[in-house]
């Protein structure tokens, strides 16, 4: 038996709880179903599905390296991740640990038209929050125009309603919390008289005075404070500024001074080396032997680093493959520039579009969920008859027992058949679809996130040899599923190929398999 663990996630903390009940409640459902063990659980309260700060979310990652089970169910895609950016690279991190992400509420194959089906529900996720986000900055940035406050409370400041007579107003403003404005003065008037942050914090710990909640200031908060401009009377809203729009604490003078010192005080910030990404990690293969190719590196004499793709088995002691290493960004940009030639055009766009909504009208077809639908009919006909039948004054008594018994009959049908719509996927519009393609055939090939998402979309595998290169697409169908590496290898190896010369290039082939050879010696070429 499979084992699997249930990630979930609501947005705000005034969502009911229940909403975390109900979709574990509907993943343990589909798990029975499936015949899959649940063996723990991961709940994410009150946390966006936006950003990738989620704790539990991020346990859940770091345990799949454990290797205890082989699938997350989710409720919906969105609980995963709402940004497809994040939600590939996440995605990534499981499935190098054998992990798969599956949604108990959109049956979504593990097939390339499945995996383009989830990544258009990924982008209406991705819309659906990008969208909300937008109202929710214009009702912020109007608060802020007018001065109120739109969020939590500021230290050294209250917030009180601005009409106190209208009980259902929620429209508060900003007024001087006096104890914590003489704390806040104290607080920039040690600064400027040179003591360090970590000497005014033990000047607070020593005399007992704390945040809210009793809880005791840091130094990082002493810094936040430091450099607040709301002291002076300024409101922020991301780069907009408001003069005077709340009372002012701190003289704007004193504020300067503290400006200046921390200026000062900056330091140069450390270079961290940052960690490479290879693009096409997990879907290159050996032509040679068949075996994985991984990102690589090396230093020359100089101490200039070289990132490179490699043979797993050449990097082995006993090196059984002599396949050459491949320039990282020779390779990659060779995928993504083939990628939007060939795939991205017009015609491959529209037969796409085409594809998908086949799929999505199959996948949508429920007979069960139509044979429940005409036996409610029949019982709203049989009710509408018996309900007549009292009009008429007939067997008044007998009849309203079974009108009684149509009606529970009828409740308890209706819960089934949206019980059965809730499983079913989103139904898919083509002009969506087709705006859809068109910001793949728009984007910024220089765009690393850009490039990370078409690979991760478009590209099954990579079959690469000294000599020639074999793409795989996922947008030709199912069958890409089916080919082994060596039935690709077997098949180009046949074929009469050139320089990007497509070896099928038909929207009716069974699958979508470009071959190119390589130019020079890409070990050689350096960018």
């Amino acid at each position: 038996m499979e084992k699997a663990v249930i990630y979930a996630r609501f947005s705000t903390n005034k969502q009911k709880e229940i909403s975390v009940e109900g979709q574990i409640r509907v993943c343990l459902e589909y798990a029975e179903r499936n015949n899959i063990k649940v063996i723990g659980e991961y709940i994410d309260r009150a946390m966006t599905g936006k950003v990738d700060k989620r704790p539990e979310f991020q346990r859940m990652v770091k345990d799949s390296s454990k290797k205890l089970f082989t699938y997350v169910l989710v409720y919906q895609f969105d609980r995963f991740a709402r940004d497809i950016y994040d939600n590939i690279g996440n995605e990534r991190k499981l499935k190098q640990n054998g992990v798969k992400v599956v949604s108990a509420m959109e049956h979504v194959e593990d097939t390339a038209s499945g995996r383009f089906m989830r990544n258009v529900l990924l982008s209406h996720n991705q819309y659906y929050s990008e969208e909300l986000a937008q109202k929710v900055k214009r009702g912020m940035y109007d608060t802020f125009l007018k001065g109120y406050s739109s969020g939590g409370v500021t230290y050294g400041y209250d917030k009180i309603k601005v009409d106190p007579s209208n009980e259902n107003s929620k429209t508060k403003k900003y007024v001087v919390n006096d104890k914590e404005a003489e704390t806040i003065r104290e607080i920039f008037a040690q600064y400027v008289s040179g003591k360090k942050i970590v000497e005014i914090k033990d000047w607070l710990d020593e005399n007992h005075i704390y945040k809210r909640k009793d809880k005791p200031f840091l130094k990082s908060s002493l810094s936040t404070i430091l450099q607040n401009k709301m002291y002076i009377g300024t409101l922020t809203f991301g780069e907009h500024e408001r003069q005077n729009a709340v009372p002012q604490i701190v003289e704007p003078s004193i504020f300067q001074a503290v400006q200046m010192r921390i200026s000062k005080n900056k330091h140069k910030p450390s270079i961290h080396k940052a960690k490479e990404f290879y693009l096409l990690s997990l879907k290159t293969f050996c032509g040679h032997c068949k075996q994985t190719i991984v990102g690589d590196s090396g230093k020359n004499r100089f101490g200039t680093i070289y990132r490179y793709y490699t043979c797993l088995n050449r990097k082995r002691k006993n090196r059984t493959c002599h396949k050459k290493q491949v320039n990282k960004q020779w390779l990659e940009d060779i995928v993504v520039n083939l990628t939007m030639q060939e795939i991205l055009t017009d015609k491959m766009i529209i037969w796409a579009v085409a594809q998908l909504l086949a799929y999505n009208n199959k996948v949508m077809e429920n007979s069960k969920l139509d044979n429940m639908e005409k036996e409610l009919k029949l019982i709203n006909h049989e009710l509408g008859n018996l309900i007549n039948a009292i009009a008429q004054g007939l067997g008044i008594g007998t009849i309203k027992d079974k009108v009684l018994e149509l009606e529970n009959k009828k409740a308890d049908l209706q819960q089934e058949i949206d019980e059965e719509k809730l499983i079913l996927p989103i139904p898919l519009v083509y002009d969506e679809l087709l705006f859809w393609f068109e910001s793949f055939k728009n984007g910024n090939t220089n765009c690393e996130k850009f490039r990370e998402r078409l690979i991760d979309t478009f590209v099954n595998k990579v079959i690469l040899s000294d000599n020639q290169i074999i793409i795989v697409y996922n947008i030709k169908g199912d069958n890409n599923e089916k080919i082994t590496t060596q039935e690709i290898i077997d098949e180009f190896s046949n074929s009469d190929n050139s320089v990007a010369s497509s070896l099928l290039t038909s929207p009716s082939s069974s699958i979508s398999v470009f071959g190119y050879d390589c130019l020079g010696d890409p070990f050689r070429i350096r960018t």
